[in-house]
C-alpha cells in the first residue's frame, strides 16, 4: 500500500464555498431597463462599469477572500439599487393535485444532462458529495440539479420536460409547479411539525403535519433538515429533498451569506423576493448548510456513529 501523509483525509473545508463551481456561468446580463424604471440615474456606460466591479468584488467576498460585510461591495450594491429592503412573497400557497417523486426528476437530470448528476452533488451537498454517502442522498441532490440553468440559454431539465410534445399531463406540470414555487430553508423538525429557522414567506410555512422520506448524511436524529415543503390537494404538506443535517447551521451567518446572494440575482430583477432568491439558487442553500454541517462535524468529536465514513474523525 502507498503510504500517504496522515493529514491529507479529511478534507479541510473554510469559510469560503469551494464546492460552488463556477457559479458565475448563471449570471444573466444586468438589467439596466429595471434599473431605471426604479430610478437609476448613472450613465448607461457608468452603469457596466459598476455592475462589472460590483461581481468581481462579490467573488471575492465568496471566495473568502473579502469578509462578507465588506464595506465597498455594500456601497456598490447601494448605486445599483441592489439594497432594497427584503420583502417576502404574498401568493398564496395553491395545493399540488399529487406529489412528484424525487427520482421521476433525478432521472430528468439525468436524461437531459447526464452530467448534472456528477455536478449536482458537488453543487448541492459540497464536501459530503466526496462521501460514501447513501443512494438517497445522491438522488435527493440528483432531484435539485433538475432545477439547476446549466442548460443552453439558462435551460433546465425539469423545463425541457415540461415543453414535450406530447406534453406531461396538467396535473404532473401543477405538481412541478408547486414544487419549484416552494423556497427551500433550513427546518426544526419536531416530530411532523416544521417550523422555519431562515425566514420564508408566512403562507409558506406549513400549518398541519408534514410527510417526509428522509435522506440521512450521516446516522443521527431528525432534527435539522434541509428541504423545499409544499401543500397537497388534500391540506396535508409534503417535503421535497429533505435531507437531515448531523448539525444546525448558524442562521445569522447563512443570511448573511444569502443576503449577498439576493444583492446578486436583483442585478436582473431589483424587486426580488428573499423567496425568489431561495428558489432559484435552491442549490447553494443546501450546500451552505450541507457545509456549515460539514465543519461541525469535523471541528468536534462525533459520538456513537455506527458507520464512521472514510473523512469522520470518529
Amino acid at each position: 500500500m502507498i503510504s500517504v501523509p496522515a493529514d491529507a483525509w479529511p478534507l479541510v473545508v473554510g469559510a469560503a464555498d469551494e464546492f460552488g463551481g463556477q457559479d458565475w456561468v448563471n449570471d444573466a446580463p444586468a438589467g439596466e431597463a429595471n434599473y431605471r424604471l426604479l430610478g437609476g440615474k448613472l450613465p448607461q456606460a457608468d452603469f457596466n462599469a459598476l455592475d462589472d466591479r460590483f461581481l468581481r468584488r462579490y467573488f471575492e467576498v465568496v471566495a473568502g477572500r473579502l469578509p462578507h460585510d465588506d464595506a465597498a461591495l455594500r456601497q456598490m450594491a447601494e448605486a445599483l439599487g441592489l439594497t432594497y429592503r427584503v420583502h417576502f412573497d404574498k401568493r398564496p400557497a395553491l395545493p399540488a393535485p399529487h406529489a412528484l417523486s424525487e427520482r421521476l426528476l433525478a432521472e430528468l437530470a439525468e436524461d437531459y444532462s447526464p452530467d448534472l448528476v456528477m455536478i449536482g452533488a458537488d453543487r448541492v451537498l459540497g464536501p459530503w458529495a466526496d462521501e460514501p454517502i447513501s443512494r438517497e442522498v445522491r438522488r435527493y441532490a440528483a432531484s435539485l440539479a433538475a432545477f439547476i440553468p446549466c442548460m443552453d440559454e439558462g435551460g433546465t431539465a425539469v423545463a425541457r420536460w415540461s415543453n414535450l410534445e406530447p406534453p406531461p399531463s396538467v396535473d404532473d406540470r401543477a405538481a412541478l409547479r408547486n414544487i419549484q414555487l416552494a423556497p427551500p430553508t433550513l427546518w426544526s423538525v419536531d416530530g411532523d411539525r416544521w417550523t422555519p429557522l431562515l425566514e420564508i414567506a408566512p403562507r409558506r410555512v406549513p400549518t398541519g403535519p408534514v410527510q417526509a422520506d428522509f435522506a440521512f448524511l450521516t446516522p443521527c436524529p431528525a432534527r435539522f433538515v434541509v428541504a423545499r415543503v409544499y401543500r397537497l390537494a388534500d391540506e396535508s404538506w409534503r417535503a421535497f429533498a429533505p435531507i437531515v443535517l448531523p448539525a444546525a447551521p448558524s442562521v445569522d451567518a447563512l443570511r448573511r451569506r444569502l443576503t449577498l446572494e439576493l444583492w446578486r440575482v436583483r442585478r436582473v430583477e431589483r424587486r426580488t423576493t428573499w423567496d425568489d432568491m431561495l428558489r432559484r439558487r435552491a442549490d447553494l442553500v443546501y450546500r451552505l448548510c450541507a457545509s456549515a454541517a460539514w465543519r461541525q462535524r469535523t471541528e468536534r468529536p462525533c459520538l456513537g456513529s455506527p458507520t464512521p465514513s472514510l473523512s469522520s474523525p470518529c
